[in-house]
Parts: C-alpha cells; structure tokens; sequence
C-alpha cells in the first residue's frame, strides 16, 4: 500500500506539476504551434490521393496475379468500361450520325493505353457491311440510312444476342463496351476524365451519355470511403477539442 502511494505521490507533485508548469508559461507557443499543426493538416488532408489497385496489392507470384498479367498482355483485359449513348430528341437512335460518333469514340477508347479492345453496334455494322461489299475496305459506317436501316432490321429479326447486347428493345440507347488492364483507379479517373473531354467535343446537348464498368465504380467507392472518414475524424477532432477546451 505504503508503494503505490509513493507512486501516487510522485506521479502528482512531480510529472503533473511538471507539466502544468510547462503549460502555464508556454500556453501561447503551445497554442500556437496547435494552430500551425492544424493548418498544416489541413493542407496534407488537401493532398491525400486515392489509388485503389487491387491487383498490384497481391505478391507477384500469386495465381491470379500471373493470370492478370496474361490475360492483359495476350487477351483483352481484366477489368470492363461500359458507355451508354441514348438521344434526347425522338430521333431514331440508329442512324448514321449516332453511329459514326458511337463508331469514333470506339476509336478513341482503342487508342489510350489502359484500354486493350473496344467493341459496339457500328463493330458489328461494319462487320455486315465488309461482308456485303465483299471486300476489306468495306470495314466502315454505309453512308446512307436505308442501307443501315436494313442492316438493323434484319438483325432485329434474327434475334442475334450479339446484337441486343450493344442496343435497347426499343432502339433509343446502345450501349459500348471496352476491356481494360488492371491499371489502379487514379488511372482510370484519369482515363474517364479523358473520355468525358472527348464526349463533350464530339457530342452535342442530343446526347446523353453515362460512363461505368468495375474501374469507375471502384474508383468512385474508395474517394467515397476516404472523404467519409476524414469527415468523421475531423467531427471527432473538433469536438473532443472543444470538450478539452471547455
């Protein structure tokens, strides 16, 4: 008993009296030096960047990372990009203005280097209509309507999967598909963020245009996640200080 009061004693005439002292004749440099820890917070918190990659998180030599290497480097890509393209207006959707821009944003998806294929309705129109033509260069958009009116229809008829999986029952939207390497989100916010530029170039107010696939949502998921809890620790920051304070 005669031990832990000792301690007791010791604990509150030395280290509490210690530090009270300190903090009676260095109040302002210790209230300032908090001020300058939370402004310099403050400016950290401003440059936290969030880059979920979960593939580059696994060992090397895991199976499925040796299989994601693979499938990026020999096939089309792990992860997916899916775009919806519908118009506003009541203009039939399939048409070749539409599928010309669906048929160039194709293009430029193929051409950034996270993306390894990309595949639409104009993939498969050119297809038919290279086949028609008998002939490579007949890999394009026909030029005329009617043309790709009876293209259309005559999918529709055949019920082909391949078909309605690019395009709605009811012909106003269509969707593009594209396969991507497992790059870590801040590459694919950097790659929407370059498809969202092209879009607004290239496609009028008629359109409406929606970008998703497991990039985008998991990009979008993890700033999510991280804003949420910096709000919540700086709430607890600011009332346990005030607390403290009072």
């Amino acid at each position: 008993g005669s031990k832990v009061s000792e301690e007791e004693h010791f604990f509150n005439r030395v280290i509490v009296f210690y530090l009270e002292k300190i903090e009676f004749h260095l109040k302002w440099l210790l209230l300032g030096g908090t001020l300058v820890l939370i402004v310099l917070s403050i400016a950290g918190i401003k440059k936290i960047r969030v880059d979920t990659n979960l593939i580059h998180d696994l060992k090397a030599d895991s199976p499925i990372a040796i299989a994601t290497r693979f499938i990026d480097n020999h096939l089309t890509g792990v992860y997916s990009l899916g775009i919806s393209i519908a118009r506003r207006d009541p203009a039939s959707r399939v048409n070749v203005e539409t599928l010309k821009k669906i048929d160039g944003l194709a293009q430029f998806l193929e051409s950034q280097p996270e993306i390894r294929k990309a595949n639409s309705l104009s993939t498969i129109i050119k297809k038919i209509h290279e086949a028609r033509v008998g002939d490579p260069t007949g890999f394009r958009i026909p030029e005329d309507d009617e043309t790709l009116q009876d293209y259309v229809e005559r999918m529709a008829e055949s019920n082909n999967p391949d078909f309605w999986s690019f395009i709605s029952r009811d012909f106003r939207q269509m969707r593009l598909e594209a396969r991507m390497k497992a790059v870590g989100t801040e590459k694919g916010r950097a790659l929407e963020t370059r498809i969202w530029n092209y879009v607004k170039a290239h496609f009028g107010e008629e359109y409406e245009v929606k970008i998703t696939g497991s990039v985008v949502l998991l990009g979008q998921m993890s700033e999510r996640l991280v804003n949420n809890q910096m709000e919540s620790l700086g709430i607890a920051f600011l009332v346990i200080l005030t607390l403290i304070s009072l």
